[in-house]
């Protein structure tokens, strides 16, 4: 997803949140309200391309967040979103909030989570509800691990649009 899609995906989102009517800004983050900053992604994004500019932006706003697709969430960006967020609060004394973005054929949903990391937590807690490290052969086992590890961006991403496709709290947005 190009990341002018997900600038109109949360324009309409936060239409929705915050009762206004925003367009992406030209310099700084993306979308700014009232001391609340959102930067926007698309999909090919690399977390530790932009750590610097969250982190600027997280100590110059009263609240941050990041919005991404859901496909973005490789192993790797989702460990460095799980280390960012672990030192997020400390640092900056506020939480790094992520807006996952998931595109179905009608509707685009949009995840708001407030601390990004719980993010890790639930992946990790889909993983283990998929029953497959539940297997009492040793072998079968092994194999079930090997076989997650070794598609863990593909699982890690399927498990982020199983979190955002049934959470209550997912706000569907229409296509136009």
């Amino acid at each position: 997803m190009e990341e002018n899609v997900v600038q109109e995906i949360m324009s309409r989102y936060l239409e929705s949140e915050w009762s206004v009517k925003l367009q992406p800004r030209k310099v700084g983050p993306d979308f700014l309200f009232k001391g609340k900053a959102i930067e926007t992604k698309p999909t090919d994004f690399k977390v530790t391309d932009v750590t610097n500019q969250l982190a600027r932006y997280a100590s110059e706003y009263t609240e941050f967040g990041l919005a991404f697709p859901a496909d973005a969430l490789n192993s790797a960006n989702l460990i460095a979103l799980h280390i960012l967020g672990t030192i997020w609060y400390p640092a900056f004394e506020k939480w790094l909030t992520v807006y996952l973005i998931h595109e179905t054929p009608q509707y685009y949903g949009v995840l708001k989570i407030p601390d990004v990391s719980d993010l890790i937590g639930r992946i990790c807690t889909r993983i283990k509800n998929l029953g497959t490290l539940k297997e009492k052969d040793t072998h079968k086992l092994i194999a079930n691990i090997e076989s997650i590890s070794k598609g863990l961006d593909k699982v890690t991403i399927l498990s982020c649009i199983n979190e955002i496709e049934n959470n209550s709290s997912i706000r569907w947005i229409t296509k136009t």
